[in-house]
């Protein structure tokens, strides 16, 4: 299955907090609370939630080379 949109466990229960106040059904400081977030960093995934969907709350660093891998031919 290519083209999938794949999240993880955290991902997806961030999803799900970010829906709720999206549609206020949970207040960004409850939300915070509960992500053990601030509530400015709520304010930016409800921001990228609205402009990206779901694709804008996955990490970007998947996928990627590790912070401590060495450089290739470098061995």
């Amino acid at each position: 299955m290519k083209g999938g949109i794949y999240m993880s466990i955290n991902e997806l229960s961030r999803l799900e907090i970010i829906i709720k106040v999206v549609e206020k059904r949970l207040k960004q400081s409850e939300a915070a609370d509960i992500l053990n977030v601030e509530i400015r960093h709520i304010k930016r995934l409800v921001k990228k939630y609205r402009f990206e969907g779901a694709t804008g709350l996955i990490s970007r660093e998947r996928g990627g080379p590790g912070n401590h891998s060495l450089p290739k031919g470098r061995y």
